[in-house]
Parts: C-alpha cells; sequence; structure tokens
C-alpha cells in the first residue's frame, strides 16, 4: 500500500499529511489535481455507462452496476479475513 501511495505522491495527485491524534502516522489527502482526477474518472465512467446502456439496455447495466457493487463489497469485508491468492 505505501508503495502506491507514494507513487499517487510522485504523481501529484495524494499528500501525505501529519495525523494531529498520533504522531507515528499519516494521513493520505487528495490534491486539487487527485481531486481533478477523481471527478474525471467519474465522468468518464459515466459516459462509458451511457454508451453501454445505449448498446446494451439500461437493465443490463445497471445489473453490471449491482453486481460490481456487491462483489466490491464482499471483497472489503472478505480482505480481513483472508489474503489475496498470488494468481
Amino acid at each position: 500500500m505505501g508503495e502506491a501511495v507514494g507513487e499517487l505522491e510522485q504523481l501529484g495527485y495524494v499528500e501525505r499529511v501529519p495525523d494531529p491524534t498520533d504522531r507515528r502516522a499519516k494521513i493520505v489527502k487528495l490534491t486539487p489535481s487527485g481531486l481533478e482526477a477523481c471527478l474525471a474518472g467519474r465522468r468518464i465512467f459515466g459516459e462509458i455507462e451511457r454508451e453501454w446502456a445505449d448498446e446494451f439496455g439500461e437493465e443490463l447495466v445497471a445489473k453490471l452496476r449491482e453486481a460490481v457493487e456487491r462483489i466490491s463489497e464482499s471483497e472489503r469485508g472478505a480482505g480481513a479475513r483472508r489474503p489475496r491468492s498470488a494468481a
């Protein structure tokens, strides 16, 4: 995780700031460039979803989004319980 944060920091998307409650810890915050990148990503994903809805139908795209959200929620919960496979 630290390596990924370091790369994002070098690219100017995040910054590490001291945690006011723990001198040893750092808080990772989005920079203005990082916020712009997040907003651009959301806009791009929205455009892709609209294109898919036009091509495949809104119902299918809605089901796909629901499935991805469920998988993501499941993985967040499972991540604390089991290590990821090396595959």
